[in-house]
C-alpha cells in the first residue's frame, strides 16, 4: 500500500512538471511557419478589367515599356508620357502613300512686249483625283516689272485664285523671287496661271518671262 502511494505521488508531480515545462516554453500551432518569409514572384496574370472610352484606367506607381526607357506614365496626368526630344520620331502615312503618285509640272511662260496680263491653261486635273501641291518655286526676268502671278484651281464647284507672287506696287515696282512649301488642294478639273505686270520705269513694258516650278502629288478621292 506504502509503495502505490508513492508511486502516485510520483506520477502526480512528473504529471505536475511536464504541465510546468509546457508552459514555460513557447507555443508552435499547426498554423504557424516557422521558416522565414520568401519573396513571391508573379510570373504571368491576366486580368479582366472593364474598361470604357470616357474613363482610363487608373494606375499607379512606376509602369514603363521594356528596353524604351523615353515611354512611362506622367504621375500629374496619369497618361502615357513618350519623352523624344533628343530624337524625333520620323512618322510616315504608310497607310495612304501606295496611293499618291508623286508630280512635278516645271515651265515658263512670257509676257509679250506691251502687254501687261496672261493667262494660260496649266494643269487639268483628272476626274477622281485630287492635286495637292507642296512647294512652288517662281521667278520672274527681268525682275523690275512683274505684279503678281496666280494660279486659279478648281474646287468643289467653286474656282479658287491663289496669289503666288506679288511685287511691290510703288515704283521701282521690284519683284520676288518665291521658293517656299505650301499646302493647295485642288480638285477635278482645268487650272491656270495668270500672270500680270505693271508698267516699269518710264512707261516701259518690255518682254517678261516667268518661269514655275510646282510639287506635289495625285491622290484618289473616290
Amino acid at each position: 500500500m506504502y509503495k502505490i502511494r508513492n508511486s502516485l505521488v510520483a506520477l502526480t508531480g512528473l504529471v505536475v512538471l511536464i504541465g510546468v515545462i509546457s508552459f514555460a516554453l513557447p507555443r508552435t500551432g499547426v498554423s504557424q511557419n516557422p521558416k522565414p518569409p520568401q519573396d513571391v514572384r508573379l510570373v504571368a496574370s491576366t486580368v479582366n478589367v472593364p474598361v470604357t472610352a470616357g474613363t482610363p484606367l487608373p494606375v499607379a506607381g512606376n509602369i514603363n515599356v521594356v528596353n524604351t526607357p523615353m515611354v512611362g506614365i506622367d504621375p500629374l496626368t496619369n497618361a502615357v508620357r513618350v519623352e523624344n526630344a533628343a530624337g524625333p520620331l520620323l512618322v510616315h502615312d504608310v497607310s495612304v502613300a501606295p496611293a499618291r503618285e508623286p508630280v512635278v509640272h516645271r515651265g515658263a511662260n512670257t509676257i509679250p512686249e506691251g502687254q501687261f496680263d496672261l493667262t494660260v491653261p496649266f494643269v487639268d486635273v483628272p476626274p477622281g483625283k485630287r492635286w495637292v501641291i507642296e512647294y512652288v518655286n517662281l521667278q520672274v526676268q527681268p525682275p523690275g516689272y512683274v505684279a503678281s502671278l496666280v494660279l486659279q484651281a478648281p474646287f468643289g464647284s467653286d474656282l479658287i485664285n491663289y496669289n503666288l507672287m506679288e511685287s511691290q506696287s510703288d515704283p521701282p515696282y521690284a519683284g520676288r523671287v518665291v521658293s517656299q512649301q505650301v499646302k493647295i488642294y485642288v480638285g477635278p478639273g482645268q487650272t491656270n496661271l495668270m500672270f500680270r505686270r505693271l508698267i516699269g520705269p518710264g512707261g516701259s513694258a518690255p518682254e517678261t518671262i516667268f518661269s514655275f516650278v510646282f510639287s506635289g502629288y495625285l491622290e484618289s478621292i473616290q
